[in-house]
C-alpha cells in the first residue's frame, strides 16, 4: 500500500528499479519472477537507496507482512512504518544505526549490534547488554528500553545517554572505555 508519496518520488523509485534491472539483465532475460522475487528485488533496491540517499519512501509502504530475513536493516530509518523485524534473522544481526519504530515483543537481540541504534521510537524492547554483539551500546538512544537490572561490566556505552531507560543500574566502574562520569540511574 503506497499513500502520500509524491509523483517525483514514484518516479525517483522507478528510475532506481530500471537501473537495477539493467544491472542484472541476464538473470532476468533467464526467467521471469514470481511476485516475492520481485517484492525481494524492490525491497533490497529501496533498503540500499534509504542508505545512500535517505529518501525516507520505507513510511508510505505496507510492510507489515514482508520478511526481512538476511536483509541489510544497518542505517535504515523505520519511523513511521509497519515493519516486523527480527534482529535474530536480519543480515549479520546488525542492527548499527537503525531508527527502530513499532513493538518488539518478544523478540531477542543475543548477538545483535546495537551500535548507534535508535530505539526511542519502539516499544517493548528488552535487551542484556553483555548478550549485545561486542557488548557495545556507543552512541545508541535507548530511550524506554528495559535493560531489566543486568551487568554492564566491559559495556562499551560512550555517547549514550541512560536517563529514560528501564531498570537500569550504571555505576562508573564497570564500564569499558567509558569517558564521561555516570550517575547510578534507578
Amino acid at each position: 500500500m503506497i499513500n502520500e508519496i509524491t509523483k517525483e518520488e514514484i518516479q525517483e523509485l522507478y528510475k532506481i528499479l530500471e537501473q537495477k534491472i539493467l544491472e542484472n539483465k541476464e538473470k532476468f532475460e533467464e526467467k521471469k519472477f514470481k511476485d516475492d522475487e520481485i517484492i525481494n528485488i524492490l525491497l533490497e533496491t529501496i533498503l540500499y537507496n534509504e542508505r545512500q540517499m535517505k529518501t525516507n519512501l520505507l513510511k508510505y509502504i505496507d510492510l507489515k507482512t514482508i520478511d526481512f530475513k538476511d536483509k541489510n536493516v544497518a542505517f535504515i530509518d523505520f519511523t513511521k512504518t509497519n515493519a516486523n523485524i527480527d534482529p535474530q534473522t536480519i543480515q549479520n544481526k546488525d542492527l548499527q544505526g537503525a531508527k527502530l519504530y513499532g513493538d518488539f515483543k518478544g523478540k531477542i537481540f543475543n548477538d545483535v549490534l546495537m551500535r548507534g541504534t535508535d530505539c526511542s521510537n519502539a516499544t517493548n524492547i528488552s535487551i542484556n547488554p553483555q548478550t549485545l554483539k561486542n557488548r557495545d551500546l556507543t552512541n545508541a538512544n535507548v530511550d524506554g528500553v528495559d535493560f531489566n537490572n543486568e551487568s554492564f561490566d566491559e559495556v562499551k556505552c560512550e555517547g549514550t545517554d541512560f536517563s529514560k531507560a528501564l531498570n537500569c543500574v550504571l555505576t562508573e566502574k564497570p564500564f569499558y572505555k567509558f569517558k564521561k562520569r555516570i550517575l547510578e540511574i534507578k
